[in-house]
C-alpha cells in the first residue's frame, strides 16, 4: 500500500472489518508510516471515548471523578509527565511500531539511561495486547545473555503499562552493514569480511539458540531487531510476538496459557517469515522458524538482498516465500562460495523438516566452515527423496545396502590406488615437461638476445653513414658558397667597387683557400 489509509479505511481497519489481506497489508503500512500511527491511535482514542460515553450517559460530563472524566485523564496524558511521576524522565522517541512506541529515558533513583517501552495504545489497550505486553516483559526478564537485551524495570502506572529494558547506543544490522561498507570501502579483503560477517551472525544465532533453550521461540527476527552497539556486539531484542515452545514451561504466571494467538492471525515481518508463518496456524510453528528467519537475514547479511521478491500484491509475495526457490546467493555474491551457499540453502529449506533442526546446529555448521572443517548439511537434491524411499523399504533393502557398501568399499580402495599412481605418473611427466620447456625458453631467449644485438649494431652503422654523409653534404655547401663569394668579390674589383669586395672576400671562409 503506497498511499496513506483513508479516514474509513482506518475505521475499518481499527475495527478489524478488512479483509485479512488488506488487514495485514493495511498493518505493514502503518508499522512504516507515523501520519497513520496517529491516526490509528486518534480512532483508537475516539471508540473508547465514545464507548465510555455509551455506557455513562446518564452521568454528568463534568463530575469529578466520573468514569468519563477519569477515562480522559489517563487517555490524554502526556508520557513524559505520565512516566516522570513513574521514576522516569523521557529524553526522546526512539521507535514506533504498530504495537508499541519505544522511549530512550533516563531512570532517575539510578542515572541509568534505559529503553522505556510502552503499549501504543495505552490505557486503551484491549486484553490481548495487555495480555502480550505482559507475556513479553515476563520472557524477556527470563533471559540472561550478553547478546539479548536485559529487563530492569517493569510496572503498570495508572493504568499504562511499562517495560524498563537496556539501552542499546548502536545501529540495527542492516545499517550497521551498511555504514560499514561504505566507512571500509575495498579496504579489506573479502574473506576478512566473510568471516567477520559469519563471526557477527554467530553471536545473533547464538543468542536465538539460547532462547530455544528457554522454551523460546521469537517468532519476528529481522534486521530492526537486532541492534549492533559501539563495540561490534549485537543484541536481539523485542520479545513482544515470543511463543513459548514447549508446553511444560511455564513463565511466570502463564503457564501453557500464555500464547494469546488465534488461528489464522498472522503476526511477525512478512520477508522474514517462514512459510508455516503465513498460514496463521501456531500449532505448526516452532523453533525452526526462527531458523528460517535466521536463513533470511543471513542471506541479507552475506548478499546485500532479500532470498526473494516480496515487495509486490500480497498473493505474489505469499506465493514466493511458500513455493519459489530462493536466489542462488552464490550468483548474488563472489563471496559466498559452495559450502556457505550450502548452509543458506539448508536453512532456508521450505519444509521445516529438512531445515536445521535448531539455531544451535546452524551454529554448528558455520563453525565447521570457519575452522576449514566438513560441514553437516547435505545440499538438497534427489538425496532427499532417495532417503525417504530407503526409510520406507529399509527392511527389504537392508540386505542388499550391506552387499552394495562391500562392494563400495573395494572399489573406492581399488579406485583410490589407481587415481594415486596415475597422479604420480603424471606428476613426474609434468615435471619433465617442465623442464623441457624451461631449456626451450632458455635457448629461445639467447637467440633473441643475440638477434637484438645484431639489430643494434645495425642501428649504428647505419646512424654512423648518416652522419658522415650530413657532414659531406654541409661541406659542400660551404664550398660552394666560398665560391661564390670569390665571383662576387672578382665582379666588385673589376667594377672597383672595394667595399663590396672586401665583404665578399670577408665572407669566404679562410679554410678553403688551401685546395
Amino acid at each position: 500500500m503506497s498511499n496513506c489509509l483513508a479516514p474509513n479505511e482506518i475505521e475499518k481497519y481499527v475495527a478489524g472489518m478488512l479483509s485479512d489481506v488488506d488487514q495485514h497489508v493495511a498493518r505493514q503500512h502503518v508499522e512504516s508510516c507515523q501520519q497513520c500511527q496517529l491516526a490509528v491511535e486518534q480512532e483508537k482514542l475516539f471508540g473508547d471515548l465514545r464507548e465510555v460515553f455509551d455506557r455513562n450517559a446518564s452521568l454528568s460530563q463534568n463530575e469529578t471523578g466520573s468514569p468519563i472524566s477519569v477515562a480522559l485523564q489517563k487517555t490524554l496524558a502526556l508520557p513524559e509527565d505520565l512516566f516522570l511521576a513513574a521514576g522516569y524522565r523521557i529524553i526522546r522517541e526512539i521507535h514506533r511500531g504498530g504495537q508499541g512506541i519505544v522511549y530512550c529515558a533516563m531512570q532517575l533513583a539510578t542515572k541509568r539511561t534505559v529503553a522505556l517501552k510502552i503499549l501504543l495504545a495505552g490505557v486503551t489497550a484491549s486484553d490481548t495486547q495487555r495480555l502480550r505486553f505482559e507475556r513479553e516483559i515476563d520472557i524477556a526478564a527470563s533471559l540472561r545473555h550478553p547478546n539479548i537485551v536485559t529487563v530492569y524495570d517493569s510496572g503498570d502506572y495508572c493504568g499504562q503499562q511499562y517495560l524498563a529494558m537496556e539501552f542499546i547506543d548502536g545501529l540495527p544490522l542492516d545499517q550497521f552493514l551498511r555504514s560499514r561498507k561504505q566507512n571500509e570501502g575495498m579496504r579489506k579483503a573479502r574473506s576478512t569480511s566473510l568471516r567477520e560477517r559469519l563471526l557477527l551472525f554467530l553471536k545473533i544465532a547464538g543468542a536465538v539458540g539460547y532462547a530455544h533453550t528457554r522454551g523460546v521461540m521469537h517468532r519476528d527476527l529481522k534486521p530492526a531487531n537486532i541492534i549492533i552497539d559501539g563495540d561490534g556486539e549485537p543484541h536481539v531484542l523485542d520479545f513482544g510476538l515470543a511463543k513459548l515452545s514447549e508446553p511444560g514451561i511455564q513463565i511466570a504466571h502463564y503457564g501453557e496459557k500464555g500464547h494469546p494467538t488465534v488461528h489464522g492471525e498472522f503476526l511477525g515481518t512478512l520477508a522474514y517469515a517462514s512459510p508455516e508463518q503465513t498460514h496463521g496456524d501456531p500449532q505448526q510453528i516452532d523453533i525452526r522458524s526462527d531458523v528460517y528467519s535466521l536463513g533470511v537475514i543471513l542471506f541479507e547479511v552475506l548478499t546485500g538482498e532479500l532470498p526473494y521478491e516480496v515487495s509486490g500484491s500480497m498473493s505474489e509475495a505469499l506465493a514466493n516465500i511458500c513455493n519459489v526457490p530462493p536466489k542462488r546467493p552464490s550468483r548474488l555474491s563472489s563471496d559466498v562460495d559452495d559450502e556457505v551457499e550450502t548452509i543458506l540453502l539448508k536453512a532456508l529449506s521450505k519444509e521445516p523438516a529438512r531445515r536445521y533442526q535448531s539455531a544451535e546446529h546452524l551454529c554448528r555448521d558455520i563453525s565447521h566452515y570457519l575452522a576449514n572443517e566438513p560441514i553437516d548439511a547435505k545440499r538438497d537434491s534427489a538425496w532427499y527423496v532417495l532417503r525417504k524411499s530407503l526409510i520406507r523399504y529399509r527392511w527389504v533393502l537392508a540386505i542388499a545396502a550391506s552387499f552394495f557398501v562391500l562392494l563400495t568399499v573395494s572399489f573406492i580402495v581399488t579406485l583410490a590406488a589407481l587415481q594415486k599412481a596415475i597422479a604420480q605418473r603424471n606428476i613426474a611427466t609434468i615435471a619433465e615437461d617442465v623442464a623441457e620447456r624451461a631449456r626451450a625458453n632458455e635457448l629461445m631467449q639467447r637467440i633473441e638476445a643475440e638477434e637484438q644485438r645484431k639489430e643494434a649494431d645495425s642501428q649504428r652503422a647505419e646512424a654512423q653513414r648518416q652522419t658522415a654523409q650530413a657532414q659531406a653534404q654541409r661541406r659542400e655547401a660551404e664550398f660552394q658558397s666560398y665560391v661564390a663569394n670569390l665571383g662576387a668579390a672578382a665582379g666588385a674589383i673589376e667594377r672597383l667597387d672595394v667595399v663590396e669586395a672586401s665583404t665578399r672576400l670577408q665572407a669566404a671562409p679562410g679554410r678553403f683557400r688551401g685546395w
